[in-house]
């Protein structure tokens, strides 16, 4: 429900209200005065029962004076607003792209379509075959220019949706978070679920009465058919118990998924029905309002449906579908009745139908009114047309009461009656006429054969080219795609999704092999292939690219040996001899092992009371675990002996006790050798001479010697 002013919610309310519409054609034009009426048809469910993935356009029906600016093929924002404190307050109903206006004694008649019907084209996507949802949408709104919400939507794996139109795709994201697509009021699409507002319609707001199912619709049940096996079978998933069912075809649908789907759906309850009340251009096609019968009871009611009606006053209607639990099992919809009740562009109209495309092998129309007509081959019985305006015209047989003609140039003429002024009856057949060359540009033509064309253009941005069995190939405007037996894009060429000209080789999973911009793909190499002679002199594979472990276990392996003159040690440029010639200079780490004990010395430099001081650590490991610490300094024992330091006998001769020797000042300056003993030993009883006793070490006597 859009957010008005407290003050808007309250003169809604009043039993008098006054309403004004606004009209602002392409951002820039406003108009308000002399419109006299204005009808919004919409909704969020395309069928007669509860179900989920509507991707339902809502579209208008306008009557006004002629308007200031052109209307046809303009984007028109519609209002409608109350007068609040001065001012009058409009609230958004959304943006709608006219048709061909009638005009009608000073006043025209217009419809308009919201954005979704820009959504009947096919997607193309570039995206990898494993991709998620969210990317898929936000890819799909680079390619339609429409803004496509995807704050707050959970991010779901699927698969790449090749073959499909951008309506199809969106109805089949919009099933997966059990949901379905709508236009809101700034022209954005936005996937939704049912949510309740706290409004109520009391029993003095509407006309007539409530008229309802006996009983509520309780969801129970969700069956999702996701393809057909190899003989031709529907494969199917469920989630749910119970005798009423709702039926979806999806073929990115998981068990997972469509389990989420069921948990979120679980406990759905309504009372279907229909009401015309008082208006409000504040509810949305997805608010669950409280209707208040004249008996007093409370009805949840969603709003599937609904209709604005504007003429200075405001009324609103209606309605949410669902069959009772005994129709809903009566009869089953299979995935294709399912499908199209889905994506309908009937948009919950009464004799009124939108149709893209329309290939039927027979089609009986009663009344049709067509914007643009192109016939390839046509037969009229009668055609009556007020005006024909006709460049070429060729005609095997004619009959023309009255001709006018400012010029007309004739080889050959039979005329029963004529005259010098007047050319009053002009009889051509093929015994008297020969037409030596002829341009035919737009003809009613019985049959033609192949054959017969010599040459031409077929425009590909006005005619598409498919082939008329399962696979094949295809050409719409500069794009060209080639289709195996399951109808998988195995090859495409031309302008791709993102507008880049482009071609691309897929093998039977729809995994790009290879294209032009990225060159071979991981999956174009399906076998080994490439031997010594594909790799370039100059290739420099760097080392982060190869399975060194496996190359140095392949090498220790063999007989194979590593023959080198020189090894660069470090970055800077040591070679091997260069680095055993410092080792013998210093070493900064010594191991040795006894008694199951392992001694490891290392030298680490510091700073101390800003100093610069070496220290040699002494480690004691057991079973390569560092027992140092259970020992105590009294077991490590070092000396030390310097030529430069002869002089100095107690510093050579001096033995320090300790788990590590700190060297300052001097110490560091001068060659010295340093070691490190580490003693055990065995504490033996401590004998008592005076008593003739043994003694423990803690004073008890262990064996008495009298």
């Amino acid at each position: 429900m859009y957010q008005s002013t407290t003050a808007f919610g309250d003169l809604i309310q009043q039993d008098s209200r006054t309403f004004h519409a606004r009209l602002v054609v392409d951002s820039k034009t406003t108009i308000t005065d002399g419109i006299k009426s204005i009808v919004i048809k919409g909704g969020s469910n395309s069928g007669e029962s509860f179900i989920i993935g509507s991707c339902v356009s809502q579209y208008i029906e306008v009557e006004l004076y002629k308007p200031p600016v052109p209307i046809e093929s303009h984007e028109i924002e519609i209002s409608f607003g109350i007068l609040v404190n001065s001012a009058i307050e409009y609230i958004p109903m959304g943006l709608f792209t006219a048709e061909r206006p009638e005009t009608d004694e000073g006043s025209i008649k217009f419809s308009a379509f919201d954005r979704m019907m820009l959504t009947e084209r096919a997607f193309f996507s570039s995206l990898p075959e494993n991709t998620t949802t969210i990317a898929v949408l936000n890819e799909m709104s680079t390619f339609l220019g429409i803004d496509i919400i995807t704050s707050g939507l959970v991010n779901y794996d699927m698969k790449r949706p090749d073959g499909y139109t951008c309506r199809e795709v969106l109805s089949y994201i919009s099933q997966m978070y059990a949901g379905f697509a709508i236009c809101n009021r700034r022209g954005q699409i936005e996937i939704k679920r049912y949510s309740p507002i706290q409004y109520a319609v009391e029993s003095n707001r509407y006309w007539d009465s409530f008229i309802h199912n006996d009983f509520p619709y309780d969801f129970l049940r969700i069956v999702c058919y996701t393809g057909k096996d190899a003989d031709g079978n529907s494969i199917s998933i469920g989630a749910g118990t119970g005798t009423r069912e709702m039926a979806i075809s999806n073929p990115f649908m998981t068990q997972e998924r469509l389990n989420g789907v069921y948990n979120t759906l679980k406990g759905f309850s309504y009372m279907p029905g229909s009401l015309k009340f008082m208006g409000d251009p504040r509810l949305d096609a997805w608010d669950i309002i409280s209707v208040k019968g004249t008996d007093g009871t409370i009805y949840k009611v969603p709003i599937m449906m609904i209709s604005q009606e504007f003429d200075g006053g405001l009324a609103t209607e209606i309605k949410a579908t669902g069959e009772s639990e005994v129709e809903s099992d009566q009869g089953f919809k299979g995935p294709m009745a399912q499908s199209i009740d889905r994506y309908s562009v009937q948009l919950a109209l009464v004799n009124h139908a939108i149709i893209n495309k329309l290939d039927a092998e027979y089609a009986e129309i009663t009344f049709a009114k067509i914007k643009d007509l192109e016939v390839i081959n046509g037969k009229f019985e009668n055609l009556d047309a007020i005006y024909a305006k006709i460049e070429n015209l060729t005609v095997t047989n004619g009959k023309i009461d009255n001709l006018e003609a400012n010029y007309a140039n004739i080889e050959n003429l039979l005329a029963g009656n004529a005259g010098v002024g007047d050319l009053v009856n002009i009889h051509l057949t093929t015994q008297n006429a020969v037409i030596d060359n002829a341009l035919i540009k737009n003809a009613v033509i019985n049959s033609i054969s192949v054959n017969d064309l010599l040459a031409g253009k077929i425009f590909t941005n006005k005619f598409e080219i498919w082939s008329d069995e399962s696979g094949g190939m295809k050409i719409v405007g500069a794009t060209q795609q080639w289709l195996d037996k399951n109808n998988i894009v195995r090859m495409q060429a031309g302008l791709d999704s993102g507008g880049v000209f482009n071609y691309y080789i897929l093998d039977a999973s729809g995994n790009i092999m290879f294209d032009a911009l990225n060159g071979v793909r991981a999956d174009g190499i399906k076998t080994p292939v490439i031997v010594d002679g594909m790799v370039a002199d100059n290739a420099n594979i760097q080392g982060k690219k190869i399975d060194i472990q496996s190359l140095v276990t392949q090498v220790n392996e063999s007989n194979v040996q590593i023959n080198s003159s020189k090894i660069i040690m470090d970055a800077g440029g040591q070679n091997l001899q260069i680095a055993f010639d410092s080792m013998q200079e210093e070493i900064n780490g010594i191991s040795v092992s006894a008694g199951g004990l392992t001694l490891q010395t290392f030298v680490e430099g510091a700073k101390k009371d800003g100093v610069e001081v070496s220290i040699i650590h002494a480690k004691v490991y057991a079973n390569n675990k560092d027992v140092t610490q259970e020992y105590g300094p009294e077991h490590f024992v070092w000396t030390r002996s310097s030529e430069e330091a002869e002089e100095d006998l107690a510093w050579n001769n001096q033995q320090i006790t300790g788990h590590f020797l700190e060297l300052r000042g001097d110490e560091t300056n001068f060659e010295a050798e340093y070691s490190c003993n580490f003693y055990l030993w065995e504490e033996a009883p401590l004998l008592d001479f005076l008593g003739n006793d043994i003694l423990a070490l803690d004073g008890t006597p262990i064996i008495g010697m009298k």
